[in-house]
């Protein structure tokens, strides 16, 4: 299981999230040249020892969960977040309130850090972030 967000996730969610809601860092180490290409070397760090403008924050689960809002208003109706595991899958909706079904979104991944992801893209494209 995914700890924490990948690299391409992270760079998606630096135009999406307040930094501050970061709670882990990919900290930029250097270039490798293979192939006669250069590729940035980034490693995962709690805590950055030498910051640098190149480094990207990156989200625990636990981060991501916080920022996923608890309830969502559209239409005048209340749809409530659940998180759940079914099939070996994780699935994140947003069910009315008064009724399971249907929900107002709905994301389905086999990782939970995936899950949220997918989900924080949906609501930020709906502008209800």
């Amino acid at each position: 299981m995914k700890n924490y967000t990948d690299l391409e996730q992270s760079k998606k969610l630096v135009e999406i999230l307040p930094i501050e809601s970061a709670d882990m860092w990919y900290q930029y180490t250097g270039i490798s040249i293979k192939d006669g290409s250069e590729k940035p070397i980034y490693f995962p760090m709690v805590m950055r020892d030498c910051k640098s403008d190149e480094d990207i924050p990156c989200w625990s689960l636990a981060a991501l969960l916080s920022v996923l809002p608890d309830e969502i208003t559209d239409d005048g109706d209340v749809y409530r977040n659940m998180v759940f595991r079914l099939k070996g899958k994780y699935i994140i909706q947003y069910p009315r309130l008064t009724t399971l079904w249907p929900s107002l979104l709905s994301v389905e991944e086999v990782n939970l850090i995936d899950a949220c992801v997918e989900m924080i893209i949906k609501l930020y494209e709906r502008k209800m972030l």
